[in-house]
């Protein structure tokens, strides 16, 4: 039971974020406080989207919104996401047995890496042209 309370946590103080920035949009347009359904309407999943989720007197269900949550975010069969440890304590990474990071994310990095440095090189040029300091 414990570890259905992280991910409700997280959803409770989602929802708080929610209602709390509707009203601060609502007060810097000088409208009034959020309505009882504007404040439902904010909070996620709202009646439409999880009509098992709200009670009659507009209360949490919180085993419906954890099944909610389940089917959305956790409903397909994770084994590509397995993490092990072999003997030599090298990470084992996907369930095909690769070793260390995949190379996607290998060139992924050497990607941005390359981009990160053609566009300090262009803005450092473009600085120089716009300065005047490349005339004598």
């Amino acid at each position: 039971q414990e570890w259905r309370e992280f991910p409700l946590w997280l959803w409770e103080t989602h929802n708080d974020v929610n209602v709390r920035l509707l009203g601060e949009r609502l007060e810097q347009n000088k409208l009034d406080k959020p309505n009882r359904w504007e404040s439902q309407q904010a909070r996620w999943p709202n009646l439409f989207t999880c009509p098992n989720c709200w009670r009659e007197d507009h209360s949490w269900d919180e085993s419906d919104v954890f099944d909610h949550l389940h089917s959305l975010y956790w409903s397909g069969d994770p084994s590509y996401i397995k993490i092990q440890s072999n003997d030599t304590g090298s990470v084992v990474v996907g369930g095909d047995g690769s070793r260390g990071i995949g190379l996607r994310w290998k060139m992924s990095g050497v990607v941005f890496v390359v981009a990160a440095v053609l566009m300090r090189l262009s803005s450092s040029k473009t600085g120089r042209r716009n300065s005047g300091k490349h005339k004598k």
